[in-house]
């Protein structure tokens, strides 16, 4: 293992080198047989750094500490450190680097895709990296104000019942697509989808665990989909190939935003890339629109079974 730091370790955790020490003080008193209470806390801060630490100082530490679930107290009010919550803290933290690092790999593998293969004005190009919850809040933002909405997907979302999408935690961006496709028809959505049910399948098994409950939300999905398919604002196309990257462009006045998923290793999308600039998300939605050409429309007689 690689030497690390007193400093480095209070930085990965978010706490200043003080609060760090005093962490590693409550386990050492704990570790010998001793009651970490504020008493012997103090005592042992002063043994090992030679410093005084005030008391009402090292009651706001500890204060912070046990906000943070750093540390807690047992039934006899003493001390303990929260090994769990500091574990879960720094998988977190990995988690989300980790995505980062996939977000920049995704944009240094497909920069000439976001930037478009024609190039682009001189309008300024602003590229952001969302995390799931935000990725989602900005499109449902979008919708809101959106005439038109172009989408890639595994399996067009606008036939899921409320459920699975709420739990995946698209509650409210389902809510918006409904209004205003469905509802209001202020907003068209066309699809560009391989039309696959292992999607909405495996969302189904998130929601229920009871496997006749599963079949019968497939069995919803499907009547749904039967149903918007003869909506006249909803366009799903199913393609084998319907697009080189997961792609979202919402269309109106004032749009001039693409987003691209960026998916884990069983498919799920985990965060995405918003580019904004009009020319790049022109180039986008003309190629969007050339690979609906080539596929299928859908139909109700197309999704009745043999």
């Amino acid at each position: 293992m690689a030497k690390v730091t007193t400093a480095e370790v209070a930085e990965a955790l978010g706490i200043t080198n003080q609060q760090y020490e005093i962490i590693r003080i409550v386990n050492s008193i704990r570790n010998m047989g001793g009651a970490p209470t504020p008493v012997n806390i103090e005592q042992s801060y002063f043994e090992h750094s030679g410093k005084a630490i005030a008391s009402s100082n090292l009651f706001r530490q500890l204060a912070q500490l046990k906000k943070r679930g750093f540390i807690g107290k047992n039934t006899k009010s003493e001390y303990l450190v929260e090994f769990d919550t500091i574990e879960a803290s720094l998988l977190q933290d990995v988690e989300r680097l980790d995505a980062r690092r996939q977000a920049l790999e995704s944009i240094a593998n497909n920069i000439r895709v976001f930037l478009g293969s024609e190039g682009h004005s001189d309008d300024d190009v602003k590229i952001s990296y969302l995390n799931y919850k935000e990725l989602f809040a900005s499109i449902t933002k979008s919708m809101k104000k959106a005439t038109g909405y172009y989408i890639t997907a595994k399996f067009p979302g606008v036939a899921y019942t409320y459920g699975p999408y709420a739990k995946i935690g698209r509650g409210q961006y389902m809510d918006v697509m409904n209004r205003r496709a469905l509802d209001e028809r202020a907003m068209d959505i066309t699809y560009l989808t391989a039309l696959d049910e292992e999607y909405p399948l495996a969302h189904a098994h998130l929601l229920h665990s009871d496997k006749k409950l599963v079949q019968t939300e497939l069995k919803l999905i499907r009547e749904k989909l039967e149903t918007v398919i003869n909506h006249p604002n909803i366009h799903i196309y199913r393609s084998k190939n319907p697009y080189g990257v997961d792609i979202v462009i919402p269309t109106g006045p004032d749009l001039k935003e693409v987003y691209f998923f960026i998916r884990n290793e069983e498919f799920e999308v985990v965060s995405g890339i918003k580019v904004v600039n009009k020319q790049i998300t022109d180039n986008h939605l003309i190629a969007f629109k050339a690979l609906c050409n080539q596929a299928e429309l859908l139909k109700p007689k197309k999704m009745k079974k043999g």
